[in-house]
């Protein structure tokens, strides 16, 4: 098994540099898995400690996570906030990554409340997402590793921001 997950890595990153068509099966999800949790789940601690030093992190948080992957930055919220937050986290993800994603959120405390949508980045819209009160932005929005795969990324990023809260 190692072999071939190995191999899959090589020839993700060989096709995907090339600018080859990347298929996502279940076996690449799990390649990709051991390429990238890793560093998605330590990052996202960079992030939310630079957060924290703002003050900007409070007991209630809602969080979109565009471009999820297999969860690294989801178990890396997971872990990093007090178990007293409750946090309404939101994935984004179109591909076979979803699987693993929605196996690895199963695990997570009961006060950390997760939805999937199976769609991709340009088709989803950010804003259908209504919140307990229906008016409630999201507090921290997450492109990891997905503008620089669209096709316009700008257009797309700015669709995301208009669902961030001004604060």
């Amino acid at each position: 098994s190692g072999a071939m997950l190995r191999s899959t890595i090589r020839r993700l990153k060989r096709d995907y540099y090339q600018q080859n068509p990347v298929e996502y099966d279940q076996t690449v999800a799990l390649g990709y898995a051991i390429y990238h949790f890793a560093d998605y789940y330590a990052a996202i601690g960079y992030v939310l400690d630079d957060l924290l030093e703002q003050g900007c992190l409070s007991e209630t948080l809602r969080i979109l996570d565009v471009g999820a992957g297999v969860g690294g930055p989801a178990v890396g919220i997971h872990d990093y906030l007090p178990e007293s937050s409750l946090v309404e986290y939101h994935a984004v993800e179109p591909s076979a990554g979803v699987n693993i994603l929605t196996d690895i959120l199963a695990e997570t405390r009961r006060n950390f409340r997760t939805t999937i949508h199976h769609e991709s980045a340009e088709s989803f819209d950010p804003t259908r997402i209504g919140s307990a009160d229906n008016e409630r932005p999201f507090d921290l929005v997450l492109c990891a590793n997905v503008l620089s795969e669209l096709n316009d990324p700008s257009v797309v990023a700015k669709q995301y921001l208009s669902a961030v809260a001004t604060d």
